[in-house]
């Protein structure tokens, strides 16, 4: 899944619904994380967060660059081989 700073799909292999959920779930994570490195050291910037559950894997690497903000989300199987 690829998002804008919006929070929107802009590409995706998941079917609409899915979609639409992890789009709006990880917009939300990443400004929260964002801002968290940046309470931490202002300097600093957040650049991938990588989550694992027992069903899935979630990583994201979110791209802030002039004024434009965008997200590539990849979801996978963890005990996949």
């Amino acid at each position: 899944v690829v998002t804008n700073s919006d929070g929107i799909a802009i590409k995706s292999t998941f079917d609409n619904d899915t979609t639409v959920q992890y789009a709006s779930l990880v917009s939300n994570f990443t400004a929260k994380a964002r801002g968290a490195v940046r309470r931490l050291d202002g300097d600093d910037e957040l650049r991938f967060v990588r989550l694992r559950s027992k069903k899935h894997e979630i990583m994201m690497a979110p791209e802030f660059s002039q004024g434009q903000e965008y997200c590539l989300v990849v979801v996978q199987d963890p005990s996949a081989s």
